[in-house]
This record gives C-alpha cells, sequence and structure tokens, in this order.
C-alpha cells in the first residue's frame, strides 16, 4: 500500500513560508536554493526506490523520474550558478 501526503510537511511549509517575506532577487535567490536542493534530495530517494523496490513497476517508474528529476536540476543549477555569478 502506498499512502500519498495530502498535505505539505511542516519543514518544507516553513522554507515556502520563508519566501513571503522577502522579494526581487533576494526571492529568487531564495526559490531557485530550494528547488534545486529539493530536486537533489528527490533523485536521491528515486534511486533509493528504484534500487530497493521489489515491485517492477514502481522500480521503473522511479527510475523515469530520476531522468526527469535529473533534467529539470541540471536547468535549476545552471539558473542557480548565473544569479550567483551576477551578486
Amino acid at each position: 500500500t502506498i499512502t500519498i501526503p495530502t498535505a505539505v510537511n511542516d519543514e518544507t511549509r516553513k522554507e515556502y513560508n520563508s519566501l513571503d517575506t522577502i522579494a526581487g532577487a533576494d526571492f529568487d535567490k531564495k526559490f531557485i536554493d530550494i528547488l534545486t536542493e529539493e530536486h537533489n534530495e528527490k533523485i536521491d530517494k528515486m534511486t533509493q526506490i528504484s534500487k530497493e523496490a521489489t515491485d517492477d513497476d514502481i522500480k521503473e517508474w522511479a527510475s523515469e523520474q530520476i531522468v526527469l528529476l535529473t533534467n529539470h536540476y541540471k536547468e535549476a543549477k545552471k539558473l542557480q550558478q548565473k544569479m550567483d555569478s551576477n551578486t
């Protein structure tokens, strides 16, 4: 049985709420930092699932997610590096 979360956890909510207090370039920087960190964590989690799952469909799905998340992570990382070089 898989239980899908119905709400954001407290840690994630706190991170996103912190975005309400900033604007402009500070917001952009904080947002991209959160985005890259979360993508990296999700890639690690999907890698773990793809190796440890006992169901072949779950393994395949996790492997597909790794590709998608890795592509997103690379693009986010490029933006992050560009923003870092502009400061």
